[in-house]
C-alpha cells in the first residue's frame, strides 16, 4: 500500500506503520529528513520520491541535481533497495 502525503506527517508515522502501510511518498527532504526516515523507518516502509521539487530541481544546477539524487538514495537505501528515487512531488512549470 502506497501512501501519498504532503507536509510534516511525522507525528502519523506510526499509525501508518501499524495500519499496514509499505510505501512512504513523497519523501519530501523539506519536511522529512531522509537520514531520520532510514533511521526509524526503513524496516517499515520503502521510500518513494525524496528529490526536492521546492528547490533543488527548479533552481538547482545540474551538478547540484546530480548530488542531490546521490545523497537521496545513499540516505534512504544505503543497501540499494528500498527507495522508488524520483521527485518529491509533481515536476512543476518552473523544473527545466
Amino acid at each position: 500500500m502506497i501512501l501519498h502525503s504532503d507536509g510534516d506527517i511525522w507525528a502519523i508515522l506510526p499509525d501508518l506503520a501499524e495500519i499496514g502501510l509499505t510505501c512512504l511518498n513523497p519523501v519530501q527532504p523539506e519536511v522529512l529528513e531522509h537520514r531520520r526516515l532510514r533511521r526509524e523507518y526503513g524496516e517499515t516502509f520503502s521510500f518513494y520520491g525524496g528529490i526536492s521539487t521546492q528547490s533543488v530541481l527548479p533552481g538547482g544546477t545540474p551538478d547540484q541535481v546530480r548530488e542531490a539524487t546521490r545523497a537521496c538514495a545513499v540516505e534512504l537505501a544505503p543497501e540499494g533497495t528500498g527507495l522508488i528515487l524520483g521527485p518529491s512531488h509533481r515536476m512543476q512549470s518552473q523544473t527545466s
